[in-house]
């Protein structure tokens, strides 16, 4: 029966028979063989059917909350059951986005595997928000905490950004002593952020926003540290990301009086988001006191 249940809240979830077969290891003609196997015990109607569209029957929707209850309750008795186990094991899938993957989490990683050879680690680094549910993920590290209700997160690392330019680009166009002069430069942004062209600067009680515009942005740190690093204009980016670059003299600090950042309050953080359960997974559990202990170190 947990087997059934299984098909249909997958098919729930994706919104088709075809689209939940490929995750389900089934061909969508079985997936049509169990919901219907399901009906035939429950004798209702899940699925209003047509040849486009599926939608839940009232009898359905019943049947999709206590399908839900059931499975979590499954899914934390096997991890209940696996905290017996002297050391943690299994797969973990993790989604970063593209540049704080390379930069600060890939290179941790080797540590904590060598730690617990039996846990392995698939890291998926691209910049596209995963669904932690829909996509099988375990882990996902994102700026900001999430505002999905099902899902829990620890706070990482604390973002704090740098307004910052290459000496290149300022020799020709001259250095910003104010934000307001921002204006006047071309402003490289990142996308797809709503609020990455409003820059906000704040010092002691004063505060100003400025619409940061120019002719280039992207969807990836990378991206735009290349840039700014070239010459092109001015950025205002995460301090991590252009560490080496600021160590070097590559790039300058501007306005360091001020306190910038294109994010509102906790909203710059970084953030690692998991699924809520009462029995995490061991191995989930030791690599995110792992990373929390890590990022820790590296803010003193």
């Amino acid at each position: 029966m947990l087997d059934l249940y299984r098909v249909f809240s997958k098919v729930v979830e994706l919104g088709s028979f075809s689209q939940a077969a490929k995750p389900l290891d089934l061909s969508p003609s079985a997936v049509s063989r169990k919901i219907d196997a399901l009906e035939e015990q429950l004798q209702v109607k899940l699925f209003n059917r047509t040849t486009r569209h599926l939608s839940l029957t009232q009898a359905g929707l019943r049947v999709q909350q206590y399908a839900h209850q059931h499975l979590a309750i499954q899914h934390s008795l096997l991890n209940e059951l696996q905290l017996q186990h002297d050391d943690p094991s299994g797969l973990l899938s993790i989604s970063v986005f593209e540049s704080f993957g390379r930069l600060k989490l890939a290179p941790l990683l080797p540590a904590f595997l060598k730690r617990y050879p039996q846990v392995s680690i698939n890291l998926s680094m691209d910049n596209s928000v995963v669904n932690l549910y829909r996509d099988e993920v375990d882990l996902a590290i994102r700026i900001g905490p999430s505002i999905d209700s099902l899902l829990k997160s620890r706070l990482l690392f604390p973002n704090k950004m740098v307004l910052c330019a290459a000496p290149d680009y300022l020799a020709e166009h001259g250095r910003p002593t104010a934000p307001s002069d921002l204006a006047h430069h071309n402003c490289l942004t990142l996308q797809p952020l709503h609020r990455a062209r409003q820059w906000n600067f704040r010092q002691e009680t004063r505060h100003q926003s400025v619409m940061a515009s120019g002719n280039f942005s992207t969807n990836g740190g990378s991206g735009v540290v290349d840039a700014v690093t070239q010459g092109l204009g001015i950025c205002l980016i995460s301090c991590w990301s252009v560490e080496q670059e600021l160590r070097q003299g590559l790039l300058i600090e501007l306005l360091p009086d001020w306190q910038a950042s294109c994010y509102d309050d906790d909203q710059h953080n970084i953030y690692a988001l998991f699924k809520e359960d009462r029995f995490m997974n061991p191995a989930l559990r030791q690599l995110i006191d792992y990373l929390v202990e890590c990022f820790q170190v590296s803010a003193r």
